[in-house]
Protein backbone atom coordinates (compact mmCIF):
# COMPACT_ATOMS: atom_id res chain seq x y z
CA UNK A 1 0.00 0.00 0.00
CA UNK A 2 1.23 3.22 -0.96
CA UNK A 3 0.22 6.38 0.45
CA UNK A 4 -0.76 9.46 -1.18
CA UNK A 5 1.63 12.37 -0.49
CA UNK A 6 0.12 15.43 0.78
CA UNK A 7 -0.10 18.55 -0.56
CA UNK A 8 1.91 20.96 2.01
CA UNK A 9 1.55 24.30 -0.53
CA UNK A 10 -2.45 25.33 0.97
CA UNK A 11 -1.00 25.28 4.05
CA UNK A 12 2.09 27.57 3.28
CA UNK A 13 0.25 29.65 1.64
CA UNK A 14 -2.49 30.09 4.39
CA UNK A 15 0.59 30.22 6.64
CA UNK A 16 2.19 33.08 4.69
CA UNK A 17 -0.62 35.16 4.12
CA UNK A 18 -1.48 35.36 8.23
CA UNK A 19 2.10 36.72 8.66
CA UNK A 20 1.61 39.17 5.74
CA UNK A 21 -1.68 40.76 7.43
CA UNK A 22 -0.44 40.28 10.96
CA UNK A 23 2.71 42.41 9.64
CA UNK A 24 0.26 44.95 7.91
CA UNK A 25 -1.80 44.96 10.81
CA UNK A 26 1.41 45.90 13.23
CA UNK A 27 2.83 48.38 10.83
CA UNK A 28 -1.04 49.93 11.03
CA UNK A 29 -1.20 50.02 14.89
CA UNK A 30 2.33 51.41 14.88
CA UNK A 31 1.89 53.89 12.46
CA UNK A 32 -1.49 55.22 13.92
CA UNK A 33 -0.25 55.57 17.54
CA UNK A 34 3.62 56.40 17.13
CA UNK A 35 2.97 59.18 14.13
CA UNK A 36 5.63 61.73 13.88
CA UNK A 37 3.89 65.83 13.68
CA UNK A 38 4.93 65.19 9.98
CA UNK A 39 1.77 63.42 9.34
CA UNK A 40 -0.59 65.59 11.67
CA UNK A 41 -3.76 66.45 9.99
CA UNK A 42 -3.43 70.24 10.76
CA UNK A 43 0.13 70.28 9.19
CA UNK A 44 -0.66 73.07 7.06
CA UNK A 45 -2.32 75.33 9.54
CA UNK A 46 0.62 74.57 12.36
CA UNK A 47 3.05 73.79 10.50
CA UNK A 48 6.63 72.66 11.92
CA UNK A 49 8.79 74.69 13.40
CA UNK A 50 12.50 72.79 13.77
CA UNK A 51 14.30 75.86 13.25
CA UNK A 52 12.82 77.37 16.59
CA UNK A 53 13.45 73.81 18.35
CA UNK A 54 16.56 74.91 17.56
CA UNK A 55 17.49 78.43 18.52
CA UNK A 56 15.69 77.75 21.56
CA UNK A 57 18.01 74.87 22.64
CA UNK A 58 21.27 76.89 21.66
CA UNK A 59 19.76 80.13 23.91
CA UNK A 60 19.63 78.07 26.71
CA UNK A 61 23.21 76.43 26.10
CA UNK A 62 24.60 80.01 27.33
CA UNK A 63 22.49 79.72 30.65
CA UNK A 64 24.42 79.77 33.85
CA UNK A 65 22.82 78.22 36.88
CA UNK A 66 24.27 78.31 40.42
CA UNK A 67 21.73 77.18 43.04
CA UNK A 68 22.23 77.49 46.53
CA UNK A 69 20.20 76.77 49.66
CA UNK A 70 19.46 79.45 51.96
CA UNK A 71 17.73 78.16 55.01
CA UNK A 72 14.33 76.97 53.93
CA UNK A 73 14.65 78.73 51.12
CA UNK A 74 16.31 77.27 47.57
CA UNK A 75 18.34 80.45 45.60
CA UNK A 76 18.91 80.41 42.05
CA UNK A 77 20.91 82.90 39.88
CA UNK A 78 20.92 82.58 36.36
CA UNK A 79 23.39 84.43 34.32
CA UNK A 80 24.18 84.59 30.52
CA UNK A 81 27.37 83.17 28.76
CA UNK A 82 28.49 86.95 29.72
CA UNK A 83 27.42 87.22 33.57
CA UNK A 84 24.39 89.24 32.90
CA UNK A 85 21.37 88.42 34.94
CA UNK A 86 18.67 86.79 33.13
CA UNK A 87 15.81 88.80 34.63
CA UNK A 88 11.94 87.67 33.54
CA UNK A 89 12.17 83.49 33.66
CA UNK A 90 9.35 81.21 34.74
CA UNK A 91 10.41 78.50 37.17
CA UNK A 92 9.39 75.39 38.49
CA UNK A 93 10.69 73.07 41.10
CA UNK A 94 9.18 69.62 41.01
CA UNK A 95 9.99 67.58 43.75
CA UNK A 96 9.48 63.58 43.17
CA UNK A 97 8.38 61.20 45.37
CA UNK A 98 10.93 58.06 45.83
CA UNK A 99 9.01 55.94 42.70
CA UNK A 100 10.72 59.22 40.29
CA UNK A 101 6.38 60.54 40.21
CA UNK A 102 5.69 64.00 40.56
CA UNK A 103 5.25 64.69 44.50
CA UNK A 104 5.13 68.59 44.91
CA UNK A 105 5.37 71.64 42.22
CA UNK A 106 5.95 75.04 43.26
CA UNK A 107 6.63 78.22 41.13
CA UNK A 108 9.98 80.15 41.33
CA UNK A 109 9.60 83.91 42.76
CA UNK A 110 11.91 86.24 41.33
CA UNK A 111 14.29 87.79 44.23
CA UNK A 112 14.60 90.95 45.02
CA UNK A 113 17.93 91.10 42.49
CA UNK A 114 17.85 90.66 38.72
CA UNK A 115 18.46 86.90 37.80
CA UNK A 116 17.71 85.85 41.19
CA UNK A 117 14.94 83.65 42.05
CA UNK A 118 13.11 81.68 45.53
CA UNK A 119 11.58 79.12 46.28
CA UNK A 120 10.36 77.40 49.34
CA UNK A 121 11.19 74.31 50.38
CA UNK A 122 9.33 71.36 51.57
CA UNK A 123 10.03 69.32 54.81
CA UNK A 124 12.62 67.53 53.50
CA UNK A 125 13.17 63.85 54.89
CA UNK A 126 16.68 62.56 55.98
CA UNK A 127 18.87 61.32 52.88
CA UNK A 128 17.37 64.32 51.15
CA UNK A 129 14.83 64.09 47.97
CA UNK A 130 15.23 64.47 44.38
CA UNK A 131 13.86 67.51 42.58
CA UNK A 132 14.03 68.90 39.13
CA UNK A 133 14.26 72.64 38.40
CA UNK A 134 12.78 74.43 34.35
CA UNK A 135 13.71 77.83 33.87
CA UNK A 136 11.66 79.10 30.50
CA UNK A 137 11.44 82.22 28.49
CA UNK A 138 10.07 82.51 25.35
CA UNK A 139 9.90 78.65 24.33
CA UNK A 140 13.53 78.16 25.44
CA UNK A 141 13.90 75.66 28.62
CA UNK A 142 16.67 74.97 31.22
CA UNK A 143 16.24 71.80 33.00
CA UNK A 144 18.21 70.73 36.03
CA UNK A 145 18.34 67.57 38.07
CA UNK A 146 18.73 68.10 42.18
CA UNK A 147 19.44 66.22 45.04
CA UNK A 148 18.13 68.61 48.06
CA UNK A 149 19.36 67.48 51.87
CA UNK A 150 18.02 68.53 54.72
Amino acid sequence: MTEAKKNRWPAAIIALAAVFLAALGGSLYWGITRASRVSDRAYYTRGLDYGGEVQAEQATRDWVLAIGKDGAELALRLTDGTGTPLAGLEGTLTVLAPDGTDASRRELAPGQDPGVYRVSLPALPAGGVRATVAMRREGAVLHRSLLLVP
